[in-house]
């Protein structure tokens, strides 16, 4: 059985480790598959709850600014890095 987009999704939203969400990224890519506002939220939230601010931001251009959940969660990556000056 393949992965698709659904079950890297699924298994993205009950990832906890960062590294792990951003790894999930990449493989979507290699398989070809489109990480659509489920995967990069994601992977945005996963970021922003190890306060991995650089990396929520280079993701969330990626996602060329799909959804204020997007803008959210990656300021939230600031905050908890105290790196709230970069948000303004």
């Amino acid at each position: 059985l393949e992965p698709d987009l659904g079950s890297y999704n699924a298994v993205m939203g009950a990832c906890d480790h960062w590294m792990r969400s951003v790894q999930f990224i990449q493989e979507m890519r290699s398989q070809k598959l489109h990480a659509g506002s489920v995967s990069f939220s994601a992977a945005i939230s996963t970021c922003s709850s190890s306060a991995q601010w650089e990396l929520a931001l280079a993701l969330l251009t990626e996602t060329q600014g799909l959804s204020e959940i997007h803008h959210n969660a990656a300021q939230d990556a600031c905050m908890k890095a105290s790196k709230w000056k970069v948000c303004l």
